[in-house]
């Protein structure tokens, strides 16, 4: 992450080390602020699919992690935009498993499985907790077991792109440190500041081929 400001250079050190490993490097010439964090490098690259499939009605909505036939591959949601029967645009928030297939999102909103600045980021070096709403919306969201098990999936994918071994994950995730891990490493997907926003559609409306998706640039 660089930035760079127009003002004069502040006097600060040319190299911080934060306490959860992020490293700040300040160009003492021209301000120019360099941030290394870590956690960033354990973000899954995607391979880049260029052959054209067929998209039919079974697999236009589960081709993407994103898509809503794959709602439990994505983060608990924040907040989802549903149309009601009369319509009208309405806002769900801090949405429960069970309450998942009540509705067809039009939006959702969930946090980045592999956060920039993450939660750990500002709660070691600054402090921060997560606010009620998001401490509700957890404990509903644990009471469930499937939201329990969903966490779980979650955690575990995002241990194995950090390089944990499967003898270490599964030590986490015992009938006696589950809940405790669950609860600790699970803050992230509620309490954190990243979130990005779902459309309902990653194909155009009557797609056949896959290369016809929807796109915002």
């Amino acid at each position: 992450m660089i930035g760079h400001s127009p003002m004069s250079p502040a006097p600060v050190p040319p190299l911080t080390t934060l306490p959860d490993g992020t490293i700040k490097q300040v160009n003492p010439f021209s301000g120019t602020e360099v941030w290394t964090v870590s956690s960033r490098a354990h973000r899954p690259v995607a391979e880049r699919h260029t052959e054209v499939f067929e998209i039919t009605g079974d697999n236009r909505d589960t081709q993407t992690d994103f898509g809503i036939g794959n709602l439990l591959k994505t983060t608990p949601e924040k907040a989802r935009m549903v149309i009601d029967d009369n319509g009208e645009p309405r806002i769900l928030r801090g949405m429960k498993v069970s309450e998942l297939d009540e509705t067809v999102p039009l939006f959702r909103r969930v946090a980045n499985l592999y956060e920039i600045l993450t939660y750990n980021y500002w709660s070691v070096n600054y402090g921060h907790r997560m606010d009620a709403t998001a401490a509700r919306h957890m404990a509903e969201y644990l009471s469930e077991r499937a939201g329990e098990d969903h966490i779980e999936q979650l955690l575990r994918k995002k241990l194995a792109s950090a390089g944990r071994s499967a003898e270490e994950i599964d030590a986490m995730f015992t009938p006696e440190t589950a809940l405790q891990t669950i609860h600790e490493l699970g803050s992230a997907f509620f309490g954190g500041g990243h979130d990005i926003i779902l459309a309902r559609d990653h194909y155009l409306p009557g797609a056949t081929r896959s290369d016809q998706i929807v796109s915002s640039g």
